[in-house]
């Protein structure tokens, strides 16, 4: 998941690039200089969105090399993960206080 639909444009560009990034510098040394023929990105259940693989490395050699940047985007991501589990932790503890207090009242 590189998102959500309410996170800035530029966010979600850092985010796809960084995954590109990443698979890009773990991809087998032989592979021919080309690794991606296509790349497309959707919604969960949206319509798919074609990129163009080379204005993707195009858009990493102009990022600095910074690996601070992509740490940060990375704890990023863990944190916003991280409170996705908590909410959804928090829900389940909601329902399951309103079943006992319900079965308790009748």
């Amino acid at each position: 998941r590189l998102g959500r639909l309410s996170m800035p444009d530029n966010e979600l560009i850092e985010n796809l690039l960084a995954a590109y990034d990443i698979v890009e510098r773990h991809r087998p040394a032989k592979k021919l200089k080309q690794y991606f023929k296509l790349i497309s990105t959707s919604s969960s259940m949206g319509q798919a969105v074609r990129l163009d693989p080379s204005l993707l490395a195009r858009g990493l050699t102009k990022r600095p090399a910074d690996e601070a940047a992509a740490l940060a985007a990375k704890e990023k991501i863990e944190a916003e993960r991280k409170r996705e589990r908590e909410d959804r932790l928090a829900q389940k503890r909601a329902q399951a206080q309103s079943k006992f207090s319900s079965a308790v009242s009748t």
